[in-house]
């Protein structure tokens, strides 16, 4: 059991698993092991499957040292029963959980050797990041957030062997901020752990200084015409830890810390498009989803019971629905030179997905082929959706057909309606039936677009500090003869702006994730 030798392509021993004995084999891609002893009488195939475990390198999180544990009451160290390498298991739901394969030895020099060449191995793995900054927001989910960082997630790290450097934010903006000037050479990637709040501001951050590091100030600088998003380099992981987390969720298929963890370790990445927004050629932000009325004003409700945690967009929604309001807009925006994509189109974006792995079209850049459509009326909500916005509540999210990096944004329209109808579409977000099957529901997939809201005359306003967007006295005094402009919910937050501007950058934010797993064809990471 103690016999090991090296060769060329890698190590070869016996060892036990649960008591038998086990020829095992290491290469630079995987470790195999067959079971000694006599055969079956079926075929060599046959014994193989029934004989032989393997597991891939790039499906292990590590290797250390097994000891039993010892008594409390005693200095030394356990005996020594082999090495551990720590792996994962594909469990339901898209999650995956920590699993562990122990072979026993008595000898220590051989187990050293072992787990030397299985974490020098994983070490050389390019994609697999060494050292990461942490950003946890304390306040998030009811102040638990740091504790699902050190409990579920950090462990974890350590048996990767990752360095991580911790900062905890102080204010809101405070990720915003710092990332904005922060040196990250040394760092393989940065983890957000907390809710949407937290990573849009750390992805705002990064963005805002890897083009002020070319010349483009988008803080306080005139945007360049025709201006373009560079690609984030710095790939960002997201632990999901708030309110509400569908960012992680529409890129993994679940809200799990674990799996979010498993994925950063092994390096798993996916690449994101995202919005930026301006307005009077200033730039204002980047966002993932954005949506102004109905959703502006539910946030708007929320935020003022955040004592009551995720439960309050339910009272939010509740409460705005009962007050339900119409806003006088105007939308020109940019369709998509691809009809057969479309919001209604029944596909799904899911690992491998054809539609964003497609090249970008140069001839839809031209002006000439760019098609241009417009609207203006009464509405309930103009809602944008870069992704599908997945979240326990609604697996298949208000846009279920939208794709994560195909260069384009779902636009959805909720022309002015009753209650009843509002909720009818509202109820059809959280089950199977198709919420865009009304007539007041317009959906459109755009690459621009620019909208500007409007007095009850249909004369566009603008700024952002107009009586109508503020809770002043004279707006208050002729509501009844000028029609309020609604709020802006970019992210999960609120933002006051009458007339704005979009553009979508195509798979320009890269996070660790591998995309969202067809279930039916989800397999086990070992061979049976």
């Amino acid at each position: 059991m103690n016999e090991a030798s090296v060769s060329e392509r890698g190590l070869k021993g016996v060892f036990k698993l649960k008591g038998k004995l086990y020829d095992v084999y290491l290469d630079e891609n995987e470790i195999v092991w067959t079971l000694q002893g006599e055969l079956s009488s079926a075929s060599s195939t046959r014994n193989y499957k029934l004989c032989t475990r393997s597991v891939k390198l790039s499906d292990i999180i590590g290797a250390w040292i097994a000891k039993r544990r010892k008594p409390k009451n005693e200095r030394k160290d356990g005996e020594l029963v082999g090495f551990t390498i720590f792996t994962f298991n594909k469990a339901h739901n898209r999650k995956l959980c920590e699993a562990r394969i122990t072979f026993e030895s008595d000898d220590q020099n051989v187990c050293d050797m072992w787990i030397v060449k299985i974490n020098d191995t994983l070490q050389s793995i390019p994609s697999r990041p060494h050292k990461l900054k942490v950003v946890i927001n304390p306040r998030s989910k009811k102040g638990q957030a740091r504790l699902v960082y050190l409990k579920q997630v950090a462990p974890l790290f350590e048996k990767a062997g990752i360095t991580a450097d911790l900062l905890m934010t102080q204010w809101a903006g405070h990720a915003w901020e710092f990332f904005r000037t922060a040196e990250l050479s040394t760092y393989d990637g940065v983890v957000c752990v907390g809710g949407d709040g937290t990573v849009h501001e750390v992805v705002n951050g990064l963005l805002e200084k890897s083009h002020g590091n070319i010349g483009i100030d988008l803080v306080d600088g005139t945007l360049p015409e025709k201006f373009s998003a560079l690609p984030l380099r710095m790939p960002i992981g997201i632990i999901p830890a708030g309110s509400t987390e569908v960012v992680v969720y529409s890129a993994q298929g679940s809200n799990d810390p674990v799996t979010s963890a498993i994925h950063i370790i092994l390096g798993h990445t996916i690449s994101l498009d995202i919005c930026s927004l301006w307005s009077d050629n200033k730039h204002i932000r980047f966002t993932f989803s954005l949506a102004y009325g109905f959703l502006g004003d539910v946030l708007k409700t929320s935020e003022q019971h955040r004592w009551m945690g995720p439960k309050r967009y339910k009272w939010g929604a509740a409460r705005r629905l009962w007050k339900l309001r119409s806003y006088d807009v105007e939308v020109k925006y940019l369709l998509s030179p691809f009809p057969e994509h479309h919001p209604r189109d029944n596909t799904r974006c899911r690992m491998g997905c054809e539609v964003c792995s497609k090249e970008d079209d140069q001839d839809y850049e031209s002006e000439q082929n760019k098609e241009w459509k417009s609207f203006q009326s009464r509405v309930n909500g103009v809602n944008f959706y870069t992704l599908p916005n997945l979240c326990e509540i609604s697996p298949e999210g208000p846009s279920p057909c939208c794709h994560l990096g195909d260069g384009f944004t779902d636009l959805v329209i909720i022309k002015d309606c009753s209650r009843l109808q509002m909720k009818s579409h509202i109820q059809r977000n959280f089950n199977s039936k198709d919420q865009f099957a009304f007539g007041f529901i317009e959906t459109h997939r755009v690459k621009e677009c620019h909208i500007r809201a409007c007095d009850k005359s249909g004369v566009p306003v603008s700024g952002t500090d107009s009586p109508l967007l503020g809770g002043s006295y004279r707006a208050r005094r002729n509501r009844k003869e000028r029609r309020p402009v609604g709020v802006w919910n970019v992210d999960g937050e609120v933002l006051r702006q009458a007339s704005l501007s979009l553009r979508v950058h195509r798979q320009i934010v890269t996070i660790f994730g591998s995309g969202i797993e067809d279930i039916s064809q989800q397999k086990c990471c070992f061979l049976k």
